[in-house]
């Protein structure tokens, strides 16, 4: 801002920084390359020869295809080797721009690097020593690297296993619950219990029993599980209807409001976390405008930003062009806090006798930002 504002002509000296930029630029501009990359990669699956059928015979009865036809593994091996030089290739442009030592700082990086070097080492393998068949290996490697490589999925994926340790216990609680109604169906239902005219195979162990009312907690099978011990006495019904009160209505109900919880309490701990870069940001853009550090932000110096902000804007980053903003919402905010100050300082009528408006203080200025950027959580400030 302090350079844009104050018309300073920004250089970039020969070597370091312009390296890391044309870096930027290109990382920004493969970005489509990356996901079709990404898309080869994993679809590789549906086209190569199974594992199992490196070495004959090759039995596919019962394995689907789609249609598609089963490539061999002399035509498969070029194309992954291809897509792992391609990730390669956009993570040696990521070193370039952010550093060698921030690189190398993240562990998802290096993740990422060990399994592209443990597959190129397979699939070399496997393409020089064809009696050593590692290339099997590369499919189980291909998920792993797929999380790694993309920060959405592995949002995801944290989100799903924070959630494990807060329905842990609710799981607990229905194993719990499955082997008490186990139990007490096999000393019910089992054998030749006088209750069971037939059908009582269901419940003749402890490991049908478990699987039975596993099945009846799905729901997926009532009738089945139920009718054969209902036939033989209808006061067995009690028996099934308490299982499915109990595991199904309440435990499971409460299992998925745990679950919602959870994921309720990342979005908001997401969204305060934002929030706060956004002031640290509104903070940070306060100090540069602050020529004089004096808590104030001039109105001068805000309306020559106001008025830059109305044009588009080449950003070196990316080498694009991004377009203007829309400055009516800082401006009617402007003109409301002045209308304010004057109200509170006699009116416009005694403009020669009351405090001239200098400027904004730190919460008007932040106010008149996030009005910038259409955000409806802004709080109030005051002119100075």
């Amino acid at each position: 801002l302090s350079g844009r504002h104050r018309k300073i002509n920004w250089s970039v000296r020969q070597g370091g920084e312009s390296g890391q930029l044309r870096a930027q630029r290109l990382l920004t501009s493969i970005r489509l390359l990356r996901h079709v990359n990404a898309g080869i990669y994993m679809g590789l699956a549906l086209v190569e020869t199974p594992v199992w059928c490196y070495s004959p015979p090759c039995d596919l009865h019962g394995v689907p295809g789609w249609g598609l036809p089963m490539l061999p593994q002399w035509a498969t091996l070029p194309l992954e080797a291809g897509c792992v030089c391609i990730f390669l290739g956009e993570m040696g442009l990521k070193m370039r721009f952010v550093s060698s030592r921030c690189f190398f700082a993240s562990g998802w990086h290096l993740l990422q690097l060990l399994l592209l070097l443990i597959d190129a080492a397979f699939i070399a393998i496997s393409a020089a020593l064809p009696d050593y068949e590692l290339a099997f290996l590369n499919p189980l490697l291909r998920p792993l690297l797929f999380l790694s490589l993309f920060e959405r999925t592995r949002s995801v994926v944290g989100q799903i296993a924070s959630v494990v340790p807060a329905v842990a216990g609710w799981a607990l609680l229905i194993l719990l619950l499955l082997l008490f109604f186990a139990l007490c169906g096999v000393l019910l239902f089992g054998g030749t219990d006088p209750l069971l005219a037939e059908g009582g195979s269901d419940f003749d162990d402890l490991g049908s029993a478990l699987l039975c009312l596993f099945v009846l907690l799905t729901t997926s099978n009532y009738p089945d599980v139920m009718l054969p011990a209902y036939g033989g006495a209808r006061v067995s019904c009690l028996f099934f209807v308490a299982f499915i009160v109990l595991g199904l209505f309440l435990l499971m109900n409460l299992i998925l409001a745990s679950v919602c919880s959870r994921f309720r309490a990342h979005a908001e701990a997401a969204a305060l976390e934002a929030a706060e870069a956004t002031r640290a940001s509104f903070a940070a853009a306060f100090r540069e405008l602050d020529f004089s550090a004096d808590g104030c932000v001039e109105a001068r110096e805000f309306g020559r930003l106001l008025r830059r902000v109305q044009q588009p804007v080449f950003s070196l980053f990316d080498g694009h062009v991004h377009p203007a903003l829309n400055t009516a919402l800082p401006c009617a905010v402007l003109q409301r806090m002045m209308d304010a100050f004057d109200a509170s300082h006699g009116g416009p009528a005694d403009r020669d006798t009351q405090p001239e408006w200098f400027g904004l203080d730190q919460p008007a200025f932040e106010e008149c930002l996030l009005l910038l950027s259409h955000r409806d959580d802004s709080h109030p400030g005051h002119p100075t």
